[in-house]
């Protein structure tokens, strides 16, 4: 179930800045380690690059907490107000997709076109204690 937690509006390339920091503020509120919180918010910050957000086109940020069973996660839907600069597919991301654990693109919605990543808490990662 998705709680949304945070909604961003993109207008300039100074609020995609902005989106990256607030999203990884919320992933350290929620116990993600420093890899994960670094790796959702490049994610976040690589897919408003991409679809032109603050440049070529305005949009939507929305960041919603997971919970599925005793696993949290991330839920980042950035929605363009308009159509993104370019054609989109998953693979348009490249290197974005390792950051992730799950991305979909949904083209020619009618507001525009929206990508939507997933970033599950790793909860088998070490610990390591003095």
């Amino acid at each position: 179930m998705a709680e949304v937690c945070k909604t961003f509006h993109i207008q300039w390339v100074t609020d995609r800045v902005i989106a990256r920091m607030q999203v990884r503020e919320l992933a350290r509120s929620l116990h993600f380690d420093l890899r994960e919180q670094a790796c959702i918010s490049l994610a976040t910050y690589n897919i408003l690059c991409s679809l032109g957000m603050g440049t070529s086109c305005e949009g939507e940020v929305s960041v919603s907490h997971l919970q599925d069973g005793k696993r949290g996660g991330m839920q980042i839907v950035c929605t363009t107000i308009g159509q993104a600069k370019k054609d989109i597919t998953p693979t348009s991301f490249g290197d974005t997709l390792s950051l992730v654990d799950e991305l979909s693109v949904h083209k020619n919605l009618p507001n525009g076109d929206c990508v939507t990543i997933v970033k599950w808490e790793d909860k088998d990662r070490l610990h390591f204690h003095e």
